[in-house]
């Protein structure tokens, strides 16, 4: 300390400070190393207390054995996830924290339990149903508290929220398009009706002017007018009409009749020779003065 007098002004020695930093590393790995010998140990209490669940049988042993590699499997996982930072949700931490008890009791009961066995004392009731039930759902309640702890993992979560959000997108979008072409169906279905009217409209319209007494009228009127010029075109020649036709017609009728040639009647007398007809209205030429 540089001054006596201040109590807050303090030298720092940075060797000191890393001797205590190297003791605390050493004291995190002797730590480690305790687990891991204690995982050994419960380990082996299990697995003992275990071969007197099987009965002797090969298959029900190794399925006890690797029911209790599973627990202390767990147990250190957990332990070692938890030191090294894996565990970041809070979720999670608690989820984590509750299976390691739950494990670590599990496992000193079986410790418990063979050790009374190979001593020769009577089991308790708790012990007794360790070694008839515990020992052979401790698997699958690691097994469930691990999927627990895994999928409350904060980047899990977010992943599947940000699948989930994408799959909404996709969604959304899908049924945007499908609206749109909807849409545009129905305005194309609505055109086609409103053409549809229109033309249904036109031709009412034009019927009820057909059915028309005037346009009837006119229609007559019309037709009887043209009707001698048409029958001329086609090359038939009408002379006869009758009383109910218009004057107009009957005149043009008659302008529209071609001339017919005269007829001359001659009479040849027995043993005469047929003189050739004479044109009744011939005028010879006049000699020139």
């Amino acid at each position: 300390m540089k001054d006596n007098d201040s109590l807050f002004d303090f030298d720092i020695d940075i060797d000191e400070a890393g001797n205590y930093e190297t003791i605390g590393n050493w004291a995190i790995k002797g730590l480690h190393v305790l687990k891991f010998a204690f995982v050994v140990y419960s380990g082996a209490h299990n697995i003992s207390a275990a071969i007197v669940g099987a009965g002797g049988e090969a298959w029900q042993l190794i399925a006890q054995i690797i029911g209790v590699l599973i627990l202390e499997s767990t147990i250190l996982g957990i332990y070692m996830a938890f030191v090294a930072g894996k565990l970041t949700g809070d979720m999670q931490r608690i989820l984590a924290i509750a299976l390691w008890v739950v494990g670590m009791i599990m496992a000193t009961m079986g410790i418990v339990a063979d050790s009374q066995l190979h001593a020769g004392y009577a089991l308790s009731r708790p012990l007794v149903w360790h070694l008839q039930t515990g020992l052979f759902v401790a698997p699958a309640v690691m097994i469930l508290g691990i999927a627990l702890v895994v999928i409350t993992d904060p980047v899990l979560l977010q992943n599947i929220r940000a699948s989930v959000l994408k799959t909404k997108a996709k969604e959304a979008k899908i049924k945007a398009v499908a609206d749109a072409q909807m849409q545009k169906l129905k305005a194309s279905m609505m055109a086609q009706q409103v053409k549809l009217d229109a033309v249904m409209k036109t031709a009412e319209h034009h019927r009820r002017y057909y059915e028309s007494d005037a346009f009837q009228a006119d229609l007559d009127k019309h037709s009887l007018g043209n009707f001698i010029a048409n029958m001329r075109d086609s090359g038939v020649y009408l002379t006869e009409f009758t009383q109910d036709q218009p004057e107009e017609v009957t005149a043009f009728a008659a302008e529209s009749t071609p001339p017919q040639p005269a007829i001359v009647e001659t009479t040849v007398e027995p043993g005469a020779e047929a003189q050739p007809e004479k044109d009744v209205n011939f005028t010879p030429p006049q000699p020139q003065k």
